[in-house]
């Protein structure tokens, strides 16, 4: 099955509810989005209301939204031209950016994306930054026209792909941390990941594991109902302290990871059985036959943690 197309009727499984019964997916905010195409158009028309008259009198949002469209403060060089930073179409390139950030702001899209997928967003909402970018001459970098049919359209599209971006997330969770592939770890999260994470006598650390793990504990809130962002300091600081003076063994958020250190530093990290095949689960949707089912389906009595030698 296409994975693209298995997405598109966005209807979430068990494995995507918390402990609370809820979804891990945010509730999307209908009018706080109808209100941003609103608020989007009325700025539209004051700026070019503006610009084709010159007026003496405006707010600063206008103003703010012609500087910004046009290289004031940014650092970027201004054409020679007078009236350069009055410019239209600059201006509405830089609300238009502006307006659709806004927008993914208000769902969970964006976070539920890996950093791959929010990079090349990042990217397409900044272009308009880029010295010599003109609207249309690649449109591939264009944002869309902030109306309601694009706003429903695409909103519409990235909320219903959250399962996959998610799948891709914690697809890329497991094989940061284990280096293992599903080929050879077919257990994926139920069975203990062996980790190089650092934490030795000399303090060393691998900080991209130490942020995946940081991640892990941000999606485990989600599957607990909290959506509690953990810092990464914090993260590191509770291990480091767990490996020095509670005999190298350490249950975080609330026993769901456990984490069992030696002396070189080498971590291994443990995920109770009820976070573990919803992880799984949720994998399977991006690799359905990768992981074999009893792996990825709640078993009744689920321990605490499921222990593989």
């Amino acid at each position: 099955m296409d994975v693209q197309r298995q997405f598109a009727g966005g209807e979430f499984g068990d494995e995507y509810k918390t402990e609370r019964g809820g979804s891990v997916f945010a509730t999307v905010p209908h009018g706080q989005l109808a209100a941003l195409v609103v608020s989007y158009w009325e700025l539209r028309g004051r700026i070019k209301g503006m610009a084709s008259t010159m007026a003496t009198e405006h707010s600063p949002d206008d103003l703010r939204y012609f500087r910004k469209g046009n290289g004031i403060c940014t650092g970027i060089p201004l054409s020679a031209s007078p009236d350069h930073p009055l410019d239209v179409e600059g201006a509405l390139t830089a609300l238009r950016s502006d307006f659709w950030s806004r927008a993914l702001q208000l769902t969970d899209v964006y976070e539920s994306m890996p950093q791959a997928r929010q990079e090349a967003w990042n990217t397409r909402l900044l272009a308009w930054l880029r010295p010599g970018y003109r609207r249309g001459v690649n449109p591939a970098e264009d944002l869309p026209e902030f109306d309601k049919e694009s706003v429903d359209n695409l909103i519409s599209n990235l909320l219903n792909r959250r399962p996959l971006f998610l799948a891709e997330r914690v697809h890329g969770i497991f094989v940061g941390l284990s280096e293992k592939c599903l080929a050879t770890q077919p257990e994926a999260f139920y069975k203990p990941l062996v980790i190089d994470l650092g934490l030795d006598e000399r303090e060393r650390v691998n900080y991209q594991k130490l942020g995946l793990i940081n991640e892990l504990r941000w999606i485990v809130s989600k599957f607990k109902g909290a959506n509690e962002q953990p810092h990464f300091t914090t993260t590191y600081k509770l291990l480091y302290r767990a490996k020095t003076t509670q005999d190298a063994v350490c249950d975080v958020d609330g026993g769901v990871l456990k984490f069992t250190f030696d002396k070189a530093g080498v971590t291994e990290l443990t995920v109770g059985g009820e976070i573990a095949w919803k992880l799984n689960a949720v994998i399977s949707k991006l690799h359905p036959s990768a992981i074999p089912e009893k792996y990825r389906i709640r078993h009744r009595n689920q321990p605490k943690h499921i222990l593989h030698s």
